[in-house]
């Protein structure tokens, strides 16, 4: 990161700025031309359930009204947090085992240990002549390279997995901001030859990136804009369930963790302390054991191999 040392000195100055760049392609490119999915990228090479997300958990540039980065940055933004819109569930790192670097293992958050994060998606159509799915690739350079790294100074991923990828790559999360693409304005001109016969050429094409308008009236959120999707048979009720599975709605993390460890054959117990947190007067429940119940891999039972109170602090 740019800076300003003791001498009044810029150090780590960029020979090339790249925010100008995404501005440049943005203005000239993004909003009324075609960019290409990156397919040959292993993050987005197949995305399968139609839906691909970025989750951030830094913030690294001040004035913006987006986090907590402010100035001066070598003292007011050394470990500044994006705009909380999301909790991190748990990263099972065998889903990406190009950005974790390994094969397997996970990673749990529960009561907000993983800290501020925030996550956005996007949603496209099977039948890829839908706006959605033709303009894919200007949504996910939106959101990733413009709207929330050089507008919004957002970067780093979630230990484990990608900062940006196919869904089913990504961490589980309670959930997600969403933009859809909108056509306001589009040409398409037909021209014969004996040759080729009748060809099609789209032009003037004017792009939008707005809100996602999900069910129930539930807009800019990944999880309703999929279900609006599904509800309009634009995907299936399958691959919506899957998302689900994914981006599994508030207050559903614990949940969702007791599931995948049950999915692990990995038994897990939860209590409620001793502090009375809730607003019903209740103490929030907490998970004080973990250990392998069974697991048909192993042909093993152990109720018992740990003990501590891991996430009771």
């Amino acid at each position: 990161r740019q800076s300003i040392n003791e001498h009044r000195i810029t150090v780590n100055r960029l020979d090339n700025d790249p925010g100008n760049r995404m501005k440049n392609i943005y203005n000239r490119i993004a909003q009324d031309q075609g960019i290409t999915w990156p397919d040959n990228l292993k993050n987005f090479e197949n995305c399968s359930l139609n839906t691909a997300m970025c989750c951030f958990v830094q913030d690294r540039q001040a004035n913006d009204q987006n986090g907590n980065c402010a100035t001066p940055y070598d003292s007011n933004c050394v470990d500044a947090d994006p705009s909380d819109n999301t909790d991190i569930c748990y990263v099972d790192m065998a889903r990406s085992p190009t950005s974790s670097r390994t094969s397997d293992g996970f990673a749990l958050f529960e009561g907000g240990e993983e800290g501020d994060s925030h996550c956005h998606g996007f949603a496209w159509a099977d039948d890829l002549d839908d706006a959605s799915g033709r303009f894919k690739g200007n949504n996910l350079f939106y959101i990733s390279m413009y709207d929330h790294f050089t507008q919004r100074g957002y970067v780093r991923n979630v230990p484990g997995a990608p900062m940006c990828g196919c869904v089913e790559q990504m961490p589980v999360v309670s959930r997600a901001d969403c933009t859809q693409i909108d056509i306001t304005s589009e040409k398409v001109t037909f021209v014969y030859s004996v040759e080729d016969g009748i060809t099609a050429s789209v032009k003037n094409v004017d792009i939008e990136f707005n809100q996602c308008q999900g069910a129930n009236g539930n807009n800019n959120d990944l999880r309703a804009y999929v279900e609006q999707l599904a509800t309009d048979g634009k995907i299936s009720q399958g691959t919506k369930e899957q998302v689900d599975e994914i981006v599994v709605g508030e207050e559903n993390c614990p949940e969702a963790i007791d599931e995948f460890l049950e999915s692990e054959g990995i038994l897990s117990v939860r209590k409620r302390s001793s502090n009375c947190d809730n607003v019903d007067g209740t103490a929030p429940l907490k998970r004080i054991a973990i250990g392998q119940a069974y697991n048909p891999h192993r042909a093993m039972v152990n109720h018992n191999a740990y003990t501590q109170d891991q996430w009771d602090a």
